[in-house]
């Protein structure tokens, strides 16, 4: 009877085994084609470290209540970069730097922050990069692109209401921060921890289409300049509503 039982459990052992090499030889094919970053990680042994904040240590004491793990948490990731030096005016000898400059002709600046279009906004929607991760809301660019006309016109008409009352809403500034382990061991130490924020997606493509606006101003200051026309510098013209103050 032992005999028996021994030669079923060898042979039920040996098609186990027979069916887990298939698989995995099936799945490394199926991976050469369709998913080339984890066939190379299988090839080189990597493994990808994950962190778990089911408990936190803290000045050696190890915490393990949801409550007091999120405030460590928090309290941790708010002050790891250390706070600002400075109230955030502008220093006395940086003042006449970022004055308005007298020179320039306030009429050049007609029209920057004019609200865009409908269709050139959803052509800056459209051209968005692909594949980014989305921020709190879980609103992605690729998400964006497939909106409907009826979402694209509502999206636009926010947009066109952040040029006109110069804010934009709250949750668009909210951000996401993730932890991810460093090359030393986790030991449920945060400080073994260097996180990567995602920022809200409206909110940064608002910011990329300003940044291209500005932009693209800057570049006809300076064709201006090139053409040595009286009046424009080779600096992008500090105006109040470019001040750091706003």
């Amino acid at each position: 009877m032992k005999q028996t039982v021994q030669a079923l459990l060898k042979q039920e052992q040996k098609e186990y085994d027979t069916s887990q090499m298939l698989h995995f030889i099936e799945q490394r094919c199926t991976d050469f084609k369709d998913n080339q970053t984890r066939m190379i990680n299988s090839i080189l042994q990597r493994t990808q470290d994950k962190i778990v904040i089911d408990r936190v240590e803290v000045d050696n004491d190890l915490i393990t209540d949801p409550a007091s793990i999120r405030l460590h948490t928090a309290y941790h990731f708010q002050n790891i970069v250390g706070r600002p030096t400075s109230d955030g005016s502008i220093p006395d000898e940086w003042q006449q730097d970022y004055s308005p400059l007298e020179s320039i002709d306030d009429s050049i600046y007609a029209g920057l922050n004019d609200p865009p279009s409908f269709i050139e906004w959803l052509d800056f929607v459209r051209s968005a990069p692909a594949n980014k991760a989305p921020g709190p809301s879980g609103v992605s660019y690729d998400l964006l692109k497939h909106l409907g006309p009826v979402a694209l016109d509502v999206l636009h008409q926010i947009t066109c209401s952040c040029f006109r009352l110069q804010t934009i809403p709250t949750g668009w500034k909210r951000a996401a921060i993730y932890p991810i382990p460093k090359p030393t061991p986790w030991h449920h130490n945060l400080n073994n921890t260097r996180p990567i924020t995602l920022l809200e997606t409206l909110g940064k493509l608002w910011s990329r289409f300003l940044i291209l606006v500005w932009a693209t101003f800057s570049q006809l200051i300076l064709f201006y300049n090139h053409r040595n026309l009286p009046g424009f510098l080779v600096v992008l013209p500090c105006h109040p509503s470019m001040s750091p103050s706003n």
